[in-house]
């Protein structure tokens, strides 16, 4: 049997159970995977973002900046 055989259960470090035409989530481990430099600029976008939304008393405009800032920073 190899690699690309279907199995629908089998047992490595933990039991995998894997019906077929199921849709699974694949995930990746991406920490160490970017320059320091650049996790060191997000940080200080993201420390930005804070001081302006401090100075923001409506709470509908504080969470639609936050929002919109956020998914601008995860596009990048």
């Amino acid at each position: 049997m190899n690699n690309l055989d279907y199995r629908e259960y089998y047992r490595r470090n933990l039991p995998h159970l894997q019906p077929r035409g199921a849709t699974f989530l694949i995930n990746f481990r991406l920490a160490g995977s970017l320059p320091a430099e650049v996790v060191k600029r997000f940080r200080v976008e993201a420390l930005e973002l804070e001081g302006r939304l401090s100075s923001i008393r409506d709470e509908k405009e504080k969470h639609l900046l936050r929002n919109n800032e956020e998914q601008r920073l995860f596009g990048k």
